[in-house]
């Protein structure tokens, strides 16, 4: 009876200390990548493409509204926007966090703004967007890099008019 109980005990403190080590785990991962979109946002509203970049792997991929773009289109797009828009910000939140090993899934929201002046018709335009993505995030190195981003749902305002969302490639 002793030796049983001292067993059950054992067994109890051993699955106690891997859950809490798990956890601690899961809290730390889920805290890096909680203060990487933070400085993800503050790179958009700086219009620090070097910083945003740094958070991708490599083979980055962003799908989105049915069109898949790289790290490469990614960068180009960014010069893109960071020299036409006039003013820019992010505000970025975890919704989900799926924590395993070295791999991590986000279900986020971004809700984004920036005011740009139009090539068609030269008046400053406000652009408001809405996305909710599925983000997988690996551990590399110790630290935490974007594999790859799907945008689940998007919605684009301008001038507080819906659009179909624009995407370039």
């Amino acid at each position: 009876m002793l030796t049983t109980t001292k067993t059950t005990l054992f067994v109890f403190a051993s699955l106690t200390l891997a859950t809490a080590a798990f956890g601690s785990d899961a809290s730390d991962a889920r805290r890096s990548i909680e203060n990487a979109y933070k400085r993800i946002d503050v790179a958009v509203t700086r219009r620090d493409s070097r910083t945003l970049l740094s958070f991708m792997k490599p083979e980055y991929k962003l799908t989105m509204a049915g069109k898949t773009l790289s790290k490469a289109n990614m960068s180009r797009n960014m010069s893109v926007l960071f020299s036409t828009a006039k003013t820019l910000k992010t505000k970025t939140s975890i919704q989900k966090f799926v924590f395993s090993g070295s791999r991590a899934t986000v279900i986020g929201q971004e809700f984004a703004e920036a005011t740009a002046v139009s090539r068609s018709t030269h008046t400053l335009k406000t652009v408001k967007i809405n996305s909710i993505f599925e983000e997988v995030w690996m551990k590399e190195k110790g630290r935490w890099l974007k594999q790859k981003t799907r945008n689940l749902h998007l919605q684009q305002i301008v001038d507080g008019r819906s659009i179909k969302p624009v995407i370039a490639k």
